[in-house]
């Protein structure tokens, strides 16, 4: 997914919820969701392994809900 996919599925969810789809909804989480999160933590290894991340700002951000 790129980003500007991202960011408008957001925007509908929040701000047009009434008319949102929750089979649509649901395909998203079930198949986009894991890709997702694999993408995330890809990139956030590899900002590990390079000490492109301060690893303190990484365990804190994990933490935050």
């Amino acid at each position: 997914m790129e980003i500007v996919k991202i960011k408008g599925f957001r925007n509908i969810i929040v701000h047009e919820y009434i008319n949102v789809d929750s089979d649509i909804v649901f395909e998203i989480i079930k198949i986009e969701l894991p890709i997702l999160k694999e993408q995330i933590s890809y990139i956030i290894n590899i900002g590990l392994k390079n000490n492109t991340y301060d690893i303190a700002e990484f365990n804190v951000a994990r933490v935050v809900k």
